[in-house]
């Protein structure tokens, strides 16, 4: 007897990384027989748990049996690195084994339905984290209080986030930014300058992959306090940043010596796997026409970003 049996399934609503997905599955005998009863076993991979299955009754001949869910599990804290583009299933007495291809669709589908990280409330994230960078100076904290008044219910202007008028720098430890009505953070941090966000310091590093918690300060050493961090490991999903909004402000465009310390950062961020969003700031600044057509495609402006993009990236 040629044994013929195939095993469909239909993919789940979009979930979050790292949390259990509960999958359907339907398996077809197109054979004479009966397929006696068996376990239904999800196999593992750096993944996913080898330990999932479920029973399915026996399959009369020529018969679909009907929908058994398989609840699968996946290795403790991972992030979208992690996810791999297939998965496989089997039978274990027929053995019949079936490859299932997918997409990242399942945990995106759309920017609104996506959550970056499994298990949310103990060790994940269950928000994008992004960060907003660069120069002191480059109007991050104004940024803020715009996004957070445009996303805010009502009509009021929030002014959140202290900015401009001061000395130094405006922000001097890290700060989150809630957006209920979203599904990301806002991450603030102290602008770039000549002096900080050095290699020997590892605070950027540090910052992307999690390791700092809220309220760190800006003159807080991450080499003297490794030891304190490492104690927080368990955690470090819920801080690991997803993106970062990289601040290039319109005028040192024609300062050589700050796109060259901006190209640095840029840099260091490229080389964590990651792909910031160029975003240039106070450009009514630099081009008067922005200032009374602030949609407008003016010429200037054009220009501007792409200088400030190549200065940056190459």
């Amino acid at each position: 007897m040629s044994r013929r049996i195939s095993i469909s399934c239909s993919l789940p609503q979009p979930g979050n990384i790292g949390n259990t997905l509960s999958v359907a599955f339907k398996v077809m005998n197109d054979t004479s027989e009966r397929l006696p009863a068996q376990r239904l076993q999800l196999i593992g991979d750096d993944y996913w748990l080898p330990t999932c299955s479920v029973a399915l009754p026996a399959i009369s001949p020529y018969t679909e049996s009907r929908p058994v869910a398989l609840k699968m599990r996946c290795h403790w804290t991972m992030d979208p690195a992690d996810v791999p583009s297939s998965f496989s299933v089997r039978l274990d007495e027929s053995g019949a084994k079936t490859i299932f291809s997918w997409s990242f669709w399942v945990f995106t589908k759309t920017l609104r339905d996506y959550s970056p990280v499994g298990l949310p409330g103990s060790h994940g994230a269950d928000k994008y984290m992004l960060l907003c960078f660069g120069l002191a100076g480059s109007g991050k904290s104004s940024f803020f209080n715009s996004a957070l008044t445009l996303m805010h219910e009502g009509d009021d202007v929030v002014n959140t986030v202290a900015s401009g008028g001061t000395l130094g720098h405006n922000t001097t430890a890290i700060k989150k930014y809630e957006v209920p009505s979203a599904n990301f953070t806002l991450l603030d941090t102290w602008g770039l300058d000549r002096n900080n966000y050095k290699d020997e310091h590892k605070v950027l590093p540090a910052l992307l992959d999690g390791w700092l918690p809220g309220n760190w300060r800006m003159e807080a050493s991450v080499r003297n306090k490794r030891h304190e961090l490492a104690a927080n490991n368990f955690s470090r999903n819920t801080r690991r940043v997803h993106g970062v909004l990289f601040f290039v402000i319109a005028s040192a465009v024609h300062d050589d010596q700050e796109m060259e310390t901006l190209k640095v950062s840029f840099q260091k961020v490229k080389d964590m796997d990651y792909e910031p969003i160029v975003v240039l700031s106070q450009a009514d600044r630099e081009c008067a026409d922005c200032v009374n057509d602030t949609l407008g495609e003016h010429k200037a402006l054009s220009e501007l970003k792409s200088k400030a993009t190549l200065s940056v990236k190459t």
